[in-house]
């Protein structure tokens, strides 16, 4: 990779998690020590580690952007991305929000489980002065929000159309329900994939996601 580095404008650099990667900073490292640094660094980060030795290296080129993959709030976000801890997520967003050097926004993976919840999460990062950008989920299909009962969907598009989203945006996010080729026939596989999740990890969705808890009418042993 290194050796073609004079032929590259941008590296997109995403999950696994970069931050975890040592190779990542190595590779950061022989770029600045050979001064190959008039490139753009375009990261997908979920902002669980961030610390002064990256930001030092990103300082050395010419743009680095950062998509932070965070897709709700609190212990919601804690449930959908287990096991990250909200409260070091929103440290270490502030943290990069506060080098005016990173071009920040927020990527918000829509599932089902955060449909509901979109408008709350908007209005959140835009009092934060943080730009919000979405990507559906594809696979596996029944974590799809195309999945979700009629009547979510319904209450979902209905907060929507009331917010202050910029029209192409509330647009975009109703398009990941196509009434007319609603999957409803994989809810019961999406039920299934979450209770068995939540016996893994010892959690209950109806405790973290209350609007979910007529349709998990089985109890978890937590």
């Amino acid at each position: 990779l290194y050796e073609h580095t004079n032929k590259v404008k941008v590296f997109y650099i995403n999950g696994g998690e970069p931050m975890l990667i040592k190779e990542h900073f190595k590779f950061l490292e022989r770029l600045v020590e050979r001064g190959h640094t008039d490139v753009t660094l375009w990261y997908n980060i979920n902002m669980t580690r961030m610390d002064d030795r990256v930001l030092d290296l990103w300082s050395n080129f010419s743009k680095v952007k950062v998509g932070a993959s965070i897709d709700d709030l609190g212990d919601r976000n804690h449930y959908i991305r287990y096991p990250t801890d909200w409260d070091r997520v929103v440290k270490n967003l502030h943290i990069v929000a506060a080098n005016d050097f990173i071009e920040l926004d927020i990527t918000q993976t829509v599932s089902w489980m955060n449909y509901t919840t979109l408008v709350t999460f908007w209005n959140w990062a835009t009092e934060l002065g943080i730009p919000v950008s979405h990507n559906p989920v594809y696979d596996p299909v029944f974590m799809s929000p195309d999945v979700l009962p009629e009547d979510l969907v319904s209450a979902a598009w209905n907060d929507i159309d009331s917010s202050a989203m910029p029209d192409y945006m509330k647009h975009k996010l109703k398009s990941y329900v196509n009434p007319s080729s609603q999957r409803g026939e994989l809810w019961p596989q999406a039920q299934s994939y979450t209770l068995a999740l939540d016996a893994l990890r010892k959690q209950d969705i109806k405790r973290v996601m209350p609007e979910f808890a007529p349709y998990f009418p089985v109890e978890v042993d937590t």
